[in-house]
């Protein structure tokens, strides 16, 4: 059945379109499921959302966070780009991503808005999809896929 599905879904995501102007932002990172006592679960509050996604009902287990390549974006830039998916390039690197979370301020003494970069945005992407993608800092320009 899980093959079914998996096989399903991938010509949706084969007919993705990412086109348009590309944008640059400073590129983050966090973990969803941080240890306890880690600077990401203490001055990140990561230990309070883990699993949980602005944009996903419920708290979701490690093994479906790893198996997808999330994102999250400065509050400010959550309705133009919550839920959709970006493409993602740096340097050679590049993954398409889906904007599934926010970087809120009221979790880490504005660091939300002191990492903006680029062109004045924030990708932050889950320690999964950072190991996918190869990077997990700098900057990186983004498009908005459909």
């Amino acid at each position: 059945m899980i093959f079914a599905l998996m096989f399903v879904a991938l010509p949706a995501t084969a007919k993705m379109t990412c086109k348009g102007e590309w944008r640059r932002a400073a590129l983050t990172n966090y973990e969803s499921y941080p240890d306890p006592g880690s600077v990401e679960c203490v001055k990140y509050n990561g230990c309070k959302w883990a699993g949980q996604f602005y944009g996903v009902n419920g708290k979701k287990s490690e093994k479906w966070v790893e198996s997808n390549n999330i994102a999250a974006v400065h509050q400010k830039h959550w309705r133009n780009y919550g839920g959709k998916y970006l493409r993602l390039r740096q340097s050679r690197r590049e993954i398409v991503v889906k904007v599934l979370d926010l970087c809120s301020d009221k979790d880490c003494n504005d660091c939300c808005t002191n990492n903006l970069g680029g062109d004045g945005y924030l990708i932050d992407i889950e320690k999964y999809t950072m190991e996918r993608f190869g990077s997990g800092s700098g900057v990186v320009q983004f498009q908005v896929c459909s």
